[in-house]
């Protein structure tokens, strides 16, 4: 799978939620109330549309993200800022 590889399936609602049980911060999924908000960037020639969103609370909830992503073989995109991106985040988590 190549790191830009858009063709990657929904995350399935299930899988969201085993990741939310794990995590004290959130977890968002398209549609989901908060969504478009987490994913809003201040550049708006890059829409970022993440598989799945998680905004972690601790260092744990990191983890838990990072984890999740592998055992999905997706790739992980981090928004540090509203401002810049680094790279596609179609499909991610």
């Amino acid at each position: 799978m190549a790191f830009k590889d858009s063709s990657l399936p929904p995350v399935l609602p299930e899988d969201a939620a085993r990741l939310a049980a794990t995590v004290a911060g959130s977890v968002l999924l398209p549609g989901d109330a908060g969504y478009d908000d987490e994913r809003a960037v201040w550049n708006l020639n890059h829409e970022l549309v993440p598989a799945v969103i998680v905004v972690p609370e601790s260092a744990a909830d990191v983890q838990a993200a990072v984890t999740f992503a592998a055992g999905q073989y997706r790739p992980v995109l981090v928004k540090t800022t509203g401002h810049q991106i680094v790279g596609l985040a179609h499909g991610a988590a």
